[in-house]
């Protein structure tokens, strides 16, 4: 079976857009195989700098013939409603209808033909619509084409059953030719089937699967780092953004002046690997080594050239770095302030200054439910965290916020809690980020989350679809992490209330919605829990009485998830079924029970044993007793059990029949005080 093969070759592709182009590129391309269903082996997308490549193998030659059903009138229509069914089908002769049947009326129908069609006419009509589609997050347009591209095209390779397939794109006309490394050669590589583009490119110094590239580069590292007896600082994620910086990978190494040392460890990373995108070593010690390597095209470099040049960059950059530092320290954090109040926080929501205060009195509040005391120069720290946002060396270096301003306010005389209060307050950042710990960090953390997603709500900028420009989700997720990781029983509602009334002064265009923004956060909190084992019936059974406490709910969760997995947390639920079928309806009515009326052990023992666990949901702090309240709550199911099967409800005494009834009640609302388990399958 013939093989397809297109690839888009042009100027070079940042590696984010990479990633997209071949996600996008097989997404689009699947969607085709499966519409006109097509079959087919399997599918594969390539990508470098310089081309995005997508490979379709052992695709089925023609679409095969195909029948289609088109229904017409009823039968009892009119001779012009069939007749005109008939021309606008062309179909001869009303003989060649059939006649079905549909929701218990007559139509006619007609079986229509379609030939088989060429897979090459097919993809030639559909290649051009796919490129113009690409839903690149920035594209460009050049020269006078109307047609867009993340980046200039040079040549279109594009190969069906070894012939080309005909179509013209941002003025390039499709070939049977691309091009090698253009480091080596700027010749045209002409190609006449998939083995012959993947050996002719690989000859050509391409290697254009982007695995066989991190594999390349890693072992490469590996080989530099045990010459020297030393570690490499490489993630998955780092090593899969430098794959696509280069076509042919070579690892080359250099080093740096030991005198740079003197600046922080995370100053010198950052430069080296998030500016540099170069990989950094470490000693058996955990140090940081004045070695580095950076991946290049280069076969090698005899003459040491490359490797010197990229030492002059790195010496440039660290000089840079304590340049910035130098003429940061001439300003001390306190003295920013000022600076804060001319960068707008968010559009109608003030200045960072103003943010800053909020953060404080916000802080205030959390640290009295902490059982924490705030001192002068914690509210202090608080006040400055967002200031080194106005030093050079944040500037210079955005992803450095909170780090910078944690080690000037060391290097300033404040404590350790302190200055890593700065730094904390805006973790946890991502998945594998660790949660702040120290009462301060968490004050801080929490409020400067809270003041983010109530400002953006409040500016009517919440996230829509995929995008998050003000990343409050990330925030939301934080916050839950927070709490849950410390154990921290604190109700979100009431929080958000209280950051709320400190926006007062502010002429906002939106209306406060607390539910709307309790929603978005519980949307948070139920994808942690699923994440962590937790389900969706157990989730709602809790958050419904106890909305706004993460980490109660979680807590609750875990204690709830193993109980309904046991034999007696099924014969629970299974006794709370038949309590729930019978009086769902009467929920919030009356459910003061007469004594007077009691007439069986069943209705007594019932009764009694609901008002004991009744009481006991009264005791102050009861969320944290849940344990023991689901122990005592399994002691109703033999009760309820022994009730139906030993107590009429609906008897002719309607006194009697009444009182019944409010019994199940009573023992469905204790019940539900602890659990709404009509939830839980």
């Amino acid at each position: 079976m013939p093989n397809f093969l297109i690839e888009i070759y042009g100027e070079e592709i940042p590696p984010h857009a990479q990633i997209d182009g071949e996600k996008i590129f097989r997404a689009g391309f699947s969607n085709f195989l499966k519409e006109q269903k097509l079959s087919f082996n399997f599918v594969e997308t390539f990508s470098s700098p310089r081309r995005i490549t997508l490979i379709v193998n052992d695709i089925d030659k023609y679409k095969k013939e195909q029948f289609l059903s088109i229904r017409g009138p009823m039968v009892s229509a009119s001779k012009k409603a069939v007749d005109g069914f008939l021309k606008s089908n062309k179909i001869g002769r009303k003989k060649d209808l059939l006649i079905k049947i549909v929701n218990e009326k007559e139509y006619y129908f007609y079986k229509k033909k379609i030939n088989k069609i060429s897979t090459l006419e097919l993809l030639q009509e559909f290649l051009p619509i796919l490129l113009k589609n690409f839903k690149w997050k920035t594209s460009m347009r050049w020269s006078d084409f109307e047609q867009k591209w993340i980046r200039p095209i040079k040549s279109i390779l594009c190969l069906f059953d070894k012939k080309i397939i005909k179509f013209n794109y941002c003025g390039i006309s499709t070939s049977n030719y691309t091009f090698g490394n253009y480091l080596y050669s700027g010749n045209k590589i002409f190609c006449s089937s998939v083995k012959d583009y993947k050996e002719k490119l690989k000859k050509n110094y391409v290697i254009i699967d982007k695995k066989k590239r991190q594999e390349i580069i890693k072992k490469k590292l590996e080989r530099t780092a045990s010459r020297n007896n030393f570690f490499c600082n490489v993630n998955a994620n780092f090593l899969e953004e430098i794959s696509c910086l280069v076509e042919y990978p070579n690892i080359l190494s250099g080093n740096f002046d030991k005198e740079f040392f003197s600046m922080p460890e995370f100053i010198l990373t950052s430069v080296i690997s998030n500016q540099q995108k170069y990989f950094s070593f470490r000693d058996n010690e955990n140090n940081l080594c004045n070695l580095f390597s950076f991946v290049t095209n280069h076969k090698s470099d005899p003459t040491k050239r490359i490797i010197r040049g990229n030492e002059k960059v790195l010496k440039a950059r660290f000089k840079d770095a304590l340049f910035f530092i130098r003429e940061d320290r001439l300003l001390k954090l306190e003295d920013r302030l000022f600076k804060l109040k001319e960068i707008t926080y968010l559009e109608e929501l003030g200045n960072l200054y103003e943010k800053s205060v909020r953060l404080v009195k916000l802080s205030e509040y959390i640290s009295k439910i902490l059982n924490f005391k705030l001192d002068e120069k914690s509210k202090k720290i608080i006040l400055i965290s967002k200031t080194d946002l106005t030093s050079e060396l944040v500037k210079e270096f955005p992803n450095l916020q909170g780090l910078v301003g944690s080690y000037y306010a060391e290097l300033e005389g404040y404590s350790r809690e302190q200055f890593n209060a700065i730094k904390e307050h805006y973790s946890p950042n991502h998945s594998n980020d660790l949660c702040p710990k120290s009462k301060l960090s968490i004050c801080l953390s929490i409020a400067d989350k809270i003041d983010q997603i109530i400002g953006v709500f409040l500016t009517g900028k919440k996230p829509s679809g995929s995008k998050d420009p003000f990343a409050i989700r990330r925030a939301a997720l934080g916050i839950i992490r927070v709490l849950i990781e410390n154990k921290i029983d604190m109700n979100l509602k009431i929080l958000i209330q209280e950051n709320y009334k400190l926006f007062s002064k502010i002429k906002l265009n939106e209306e406060f919605k607390i539910d709307e923004i309790m929603n978005f956060i519980n949307v948070r909190l139920f994808i942690y829990l699923r994440e962590n084992g937790i389900s969706e019936g157990i989730f709602k059974s809790l958050i419904t009485i106890n909305e706004g406490n993460p980490y109660i709910i979680f807590y609750k969760a875990n204690i709830l998830s193993k109980f309904v997995a046991t034999k007696k947390g099924k014969e629970f639920l299974g006794a709370y079924k038949r309590i729930n079928s019978i009086i769902d309806k009467n929920i919030g009515k009356d459910t003061n029970v007469s004594r007077e009326l009691f007439s069986t052990k069943e209705e007594k023992d019932l009764y009694d044993t609901s008002l004991v666990i009744k009481n006991k949901t009264l005791i102050k702090n009861f969320d944290m007793h849940f344990k023991t309240l689901i122990a005592e709550i399994q002691k109703l199911e033999p009760l309820i059990n022994l009730f139906f099967d030993h107590v009429k409800v609906n008897v002719n005494d309607i006194k009697k029949k009444e009182n019944r009834k409010k019994i199940l009640i009573f023992s469905k609302a204790v019940i539900d005080k602890v659990c709404i388990f009509s939830f839980i399958e």
